[in-house]
């Protein structure tokens, strides 16, 4: 799930890159309360009898008894509790009488009764609604266990005295709604006490942006209830952070930090090709936007063309035609101007590039990935692989953390498959023992140097998501070098490939 919201919203907020994805524990305190309600209940046959008799104005309890055939003092023990429960009403004039409420209860055959009961419910911690009790709520060992990142309460522990009345009458109601249990119907009377209240915690997922074009740019994010969007959260938790309650799990890595940082390269590139490629990733995001405002104005061109072609006279005809064919023009000069030039690359962007490169190469693949996962290669990925292998191209493939790692051995068995098939004569398997290089080098057309494992997805799965850049490069000097120094590690003559 959590994978599927990243790819889906990993652009979805102009001049933002998404740096991060993880699990988080919203806090709610569980409660019970004792509670008083006023409940509608059937009234015993004699008490209903004895009304009758007084309704049809028979007082005297002697007849009660004997009609009835029960003894004086069940009939005397009967109307006691009756005036004590105001349904009926007595005087020395006028013996018994039936109250309103007495009427209305005869009327219904019901007696409405005051009842203690308990009440279990969840007020959110950072909204502060009352909700009805879940099972699905963490307590703080299960947070710990499943590694979740917690989120600290925006509102205090509740005590009687701010507990909302409204609240808990509304939920009562609900719940008589849903018909969720007999016990809790009636109308709530009082909220006596609370019996006990701790926190839980509800897992939802959150997603991190970071500003592509301001370092010092606020974050922002985005958070999910299963595929439901939660703004409230957003809106309170960002708030928080504002005054200074760290809310958001974030290691402050800056992209720079990423792609300098010399665990993850074992090159180093040219500072003038690193400011480029900040210059041309900004100005691509810039593009993106102007193509999107250009092509939503294509299509209502298109459209309105469309409809009055036939009252168009012919330079009207012309004159449409030839800004369709501008636009179009203009579209497609800014998806150019994004391709085959030094940029940096965000998470996303990785799988595509290695997909194309698999499709598009004509002599040599060369990648690098210290660890590999069925996961990250699927049929797809080994189909295009064997096209690559049977149109020619020489592809190898370094990996390896470890001299043995036995979480490589799933994925690797699917290669060595392919090594062993008709078009495998193709394909080179390099132990390289331990590496943390992550590169992948195309026809010595381009080359891409990162942070993200090409054949895993993630680095390690316990991490979660983190920011994975990576610098796509042209720069012929940038490329000689990467093969240079992979033909000392690889121990092969890897440029005979590109003559």
């Amino acid at each position: 799930m959590l994978e599927k919201l990243s790819e889906k919203y990993s652009d979805s907020i102009p001049n933002y890159s998404l740096i991060k994805h993880t699990e988080i524990a919203t806090p709610v305190y569980n409660i019970t309360v004792e509670l008083t309600v006023l409940k509608k209940k059937e009234i015993g046959i004699v008490e209903e009898f004895i009304m009758k008799f007084i309704n049809s104005g028979i007082t005297d309890k002697l007849l009660m008894s004997q009609s009835l055939g029960l003894t004086e003092q069940i009939i005397n023990n009967s109307l006691a509790l009756m005036i004590s429960q105001n349904i009926l009403k007595s005087s020395v004039d006028n013996g018994f009488q039936l109250t309103d409420k007495g009427k209305e209860t005869l009327r219904e055959a019901k007696l409405i009764v005051p009842e203690v009961m308990l009440l279990n419910f969840i007020v959110d911690a950072l909204t502060g609604e009352v909700e009805s009790y879940t099972r699905m709520l963490y307590d703080s060992k299960e947070v710990k266990s499943y590694k979740l990142d917690v989120i600290r309460p925006n509102i205090s522990k509740p005590n009687l005295e701010n507990l909302d009345f409204n609240s808990i009458n509304n939920l009562l109601k609900k719940m008589q709604k849903q018909n969720v249990s007999e016990s809790f119907k009636g109308d709530l009377i009082s909220v006596n006490k609370i019996e006990k209240c701790y926190i839980s915690y509800r897992k939802k997922y959150m997603l991190i942006f970071k500003s592509i074009l301001d370092e010092m740019a606020d974050l922002e994010i985005k958070i999910f209830n299963g595929v439901e969007r939660e703004t409230e959260y957003e809106n309170i938790i960002l708030r928080m952070e504002n005054e200074g309650i760290r809310q958001i799990p974030f290691d402050k890595i800056s992209e720079m930090d990423t792609v300098e940082n010399a665990d993850l390269l074992f090159t180093k590139i040219p500072t003038g090709v690193i400011k480029e490629a900040k210059f041309n990733t900004r100005k691509i995001e810039l593009n993106k936007q102007r193509t999107e405002k250009l092509t939503q104005l294509l299509s209502v061109n298109e459209e309105y063309s469309n409809q009055e072609s036939l009252d168009q006279d012919l330079e009207s005809k012309i004159s449409n035609t030839q800004i369709i064919r501008d636009l179009n023009e203009q579209i497609n000069e800014l998806k150019a101007q994004s391709q085959n030039v030094n940029r940096f690359i965000e998470t996303y962007q990785h799988r595509p590039i290695l997909e194309e490169a698999f499709d598009t190469a004509n002599k040599l693949v060369l990648l690098i990935s210290p660890w590999m996962r069925v996961g990250a290669i699927d049929r797809s990925l080994e189909e295009k692989i064997k096209k690559a292998l049977s149109r020619g191209v020489k592809v190898f493939i370094g990996y390896g953390i470890a001299p043995y790692d036995e979480t490589n051995e799933p994925a690797l068995k699917r290669l060595n498959f392919i090594k062993k098939s008709k078009v495998g004569k193709n394909l080179e398997l390099v132990n390289l023992g331990n590496t943390h290089e992550k590169v992948l080098l195309v026809d010595g057309k381009y080359v891409v140097i990162t942070s993200f494992n090409w054949l895993s997805f993630k680095g390690d799965p316990n991490r979660g998501f983190r920011q994975e850049t990576g610098l796509y490069t042209i720069d012929k000097d940038t490329i000689n070098k990467t093969l240079d120094s992979l033909e000392k590690r690889m121990g092969k003559y890897l440029k005979s490939y590109l003559d």
